[in-house]
C-alpha cells in the first residue's frame, strides 16, 4: 500500500469508486476498463493504486467529501503501513515533510494537513497518527494539550492587540516540537518587542509535571520564559514566570539527580 500515496492513485480511487456506486452490479476490473475506455479526462490516474485503495478502504468511507475522504485514506494507509517517517510525527510537521517526497507532499497537502491554521480535524489527524506510532500515550491528553496550546494562542493574540503590537503569536511546536516551548509571542520591555517564549500545560486535577529538559529551557531563557497553564474541563488559566516557578523545583544534592517533578497548584477552584 505504501505506493498507494499519491494523488495519480487516489485521484483514480475517487473515480472508480463513485462509479462503482453508480453501477454496483459491476466488478473492479470491469468498471476500471470500462473507465479507460470512455473517459479521456481521467489519462494519468493509477488505477492499479486506486483499485488498491479502494479494496482495502471499507466501503463507508465517502469519497465524495473530498478533503475528508483523502485525511481517511493518508491515515489508513499511514498507520497500516508503518513507514520509518511515522516515528518523526511527534517532533512535528516539519520534521514529517522534510523527509517525505513530492507525491507523498501533495497527498498531505490535498488533505490539508500542512495548513498553516489547521482546523480541529486536521489537529485531530495529527494527533491520531502520533498515537499509533507511540502506542502508549494517551490520545484523550494530546488532544486535551493541543486545545490548551489553542487556547494559549489565542490569549497571547488579544494580549498582543491590547498592547497595539501588531505581531501574531506563533504556534511553534506544531512545526517543530524539539524548541523547548510551545507558542512564540511577544511583548514590551524598555519600549522594545522582545520575543516571549511560553510552554503550555493542561491539567485536570491541578497538578502539572514538568521535566528537568523543561526546566533548563525555561531558566535558560528567564526573562522571557512563561508558563501557561490550563485547568480542563473548566479552562481556567494561569500564567507563572520561571521566577514564580522556581520555588517548587528540587535541586541536585549529594548522588542524586531529579528527572521530572509533579508541581501541585491549589491556586485552581
Amino acid at each position: 500500500m505504501d505506493h498507494c500515496l499519491t494523488m495519480a492513485a487516489y485521484s483514480a480511487f475517487v473515480v472508480l469508486r463513485r462509479y462503482l456506486v453508480r453501477n454496483p452490479g459491476l466488478g473492479v476490473s470491469t468498471a476500471i476498463g470500462i473507465l479507460r475506455q470512455t473517459s479521456s479526462d481521467n489519462t494519468g490516474l493509477d488505477y492499479a493504486g486506486g483499485a488498491a485503495i479502494h479494496q482495502f478502504l471499507q466501503a463507508d468511507v465517502s469519497c465524495f467529501d473530498h478533503r475528508k475522504a483523502i485525511q481517511t485514506t493518508v491515515f489508513e494507509i499511514v498507520k497500516f503501513t508503518q513507514p520509518w517517517w511515522l516515528r518523526l510525527v511527534p517532533y512535528g510537521r516539519a520534521k514529517v515533510k522534510a523527509v517525505l517526497n513530492q507525491d507523498q507532499i501533495q497527498c498531505f497537502r490535498e488533505a490539508g494537513l500542512f495548513d498553516a491554521v489547521p482546523d480541529a480535524s486536521v489537529l485531530t489527524w495529527w494527533d491520531e497518527i502520533g498515537a499509533a506510532a507511540r502506542s502508549n500515550v494517551d490520545v484523550e491528553r494530546m488532544l486535551r494539550a493541543r486545545q490548551a496550546e489553542r487556547l494559549s494562542l489565542e490569549y497571547e493574540r488579544v494580549r498582543l492587540q491590547r498592547l497595539r503590537i501588531s505581531l501574531e503569536p506563533e504556534w511553534v511546536s506544531l512545526e517543530d516540537n524539539t524548541l523547548g516551548y510551545d507558542i512564540r509571542s511577544y511583548e514590551l520591555s524598555g519600549g522594545e518587542i522582545v520575543c516571549r517564549l511560553i510552554e503550555v500545560k493542561s491539567t485536570t486535577s491541578g497538578a502539572i509535571f514538568i521535566t528537568k529538559n523543561e526546566w533548563l529551557n525555561a531558566s535558560s531563557a528567564e526573562r522571557n520564559y512563561y508558563f501557561h497553564i490550563w485547568k480542563f474541563p473548566e479552562k481556567c488559566f494561569v500564567e507563572y514566570s520561571v521566577a514564580a516557578m522556581r520555588p517548587n523545583i528540587p535541586i541536585d544534592k549529594g548522588s542524586g539527580m531529579w528527572q521530572d517533578v509533579m508541581v501541585s497548584l491549589d491556586i485552581f477552584p
